[in-house]
């Protein structure tokens, strides 16, 4: 007789399969220490919050922090800088690795393919510290390697790294450098998902390769895709703030400072945790609301979706 009582077939599946259970244990804990639990912290954005008092013991003060927040002339800027800085960079980047993807897969000679591919794999391993370290060596208004060749053949120097129109191209591009590479790894995983099969009917066929790349693997890819894309639009809002706070200066900050810059600073460096922790908390609810909308989309026009 088949089992009816869901709990007792858990119980079994995990007597069976215990040695596979304690393998997810690390995981599980990773993210119940790391994400689940200081989900309890989030209610300071709603407290004055004293160190001494703890979470619970500090004056309830509702939405105070997010008004103060908000009343403020810097608040919009803060919100401009951000969107414009993610909407630009996923323009620009989010094409590339796919591109990049099939190019990868175009490449007829298995050990050429390997050699490009660990070249363009390798940036991603370049700390961020090292990466604007760069970033002052070859564009330094003065000494840089960049403004150097300008100088030689007669063009002036500009000092990309305090400019504020150069702010966002020095950073999408370097950018570029850094991850395309390893951005590609998933398109590229799911190209060689498509079966062998469909490339013999097509030689057959006689199609060329443009029309293999238009008819078999976009198609193929196209999940794979939407469902990046969706977690792209999921963390516009949560832009790496790393980088941009290391490429700050006082002539750029007009056009760098983001919402997570100003929340370390006022949150971590000036000791405001609960108006820090409210900014934070607006921060990571447009960004759930535009992963739902991103998803809610992409389940209307391709019936593809994270859930």
């Amino acid at each position: 007789m088949r089992e009816t009582n869901p709990a007792g077939r858990l119980g079994r599946s995990l007597r069976r399969d215990y040695d596979l259970c304690l393998m997810i244990v690390p995981l599980v804990l990773y993210y119940v220490v790391f994400y689940l639990w200081p989900l309890y912290g989030i209610q300071i954005a709603f407290r004055d919050y004293i160190p001494s008092r703890g979470f619970t013991g500090s004056p309830f003060v509702g939405l105070r922090n997010f008004r103060e927040f908000f009343s403020l002339n810097t608040a919009w800027p803060l919100i401009r800088n951000t969107l414009r800085i993610s909407l630009f960079t996923l323009v620009v980047t989010f094409p590339v690795p796919i591109v990049l993807a099939l190019m990868f897969n175009s490449i007829v000679s298995k050990r050429f393919r390997n050699v490009v591919q660990t070249i363009v794999y390798v940036p991603n391993f370049v700390t961020v510290v090292v990466v604007v370290g760069m970033l002052g060596v070859f564009l330094n208004g003065q000494v840089g390697v960049f403004n150097q060749v300008r100088a030689a053949v007669g063009l002036p120097k500009v000092d990309f790294m305090n400019d504020a129109g150069s702010f966002l191209p020095v950073y999408i591009v370097s950018g570029l450098w850094s991850s395309v590479g390893w951005n590609s790894i998933v398109y590229t995983g799911a190209l060689t998902g498509i079966p062998t099969e469909l490339y013999e009917a097509a030689r057959i066929d006689g199609t060329t390769k443009l029309q293999c790349i238009r008819f078999i693997e976009v198609p193929a890819i196209v999940p794979t895709v939407s469902i990046m894309f969706i977690l792209s639009v999921g963390r516009l809002m949560g832009v790496g703030w790393e980088k941009i706070y290391l490429m700050q200066a006082p002539l750029n900050l007009s056009v760098s400072e983001i919402i997570s810059t100003y929340t370390y600073k006022t949150g971590i460096l000036s000791g405001q945790f609960s108006y820090s922790a409210a900014i934070g908390l607006f921060n990571s609810m447009v960004d759930l609301l535009l992963l739902l909308t991103a998803n809610r989309i992409s389940r209307r026009l391709s019936d593809t979706g994270i859930w």
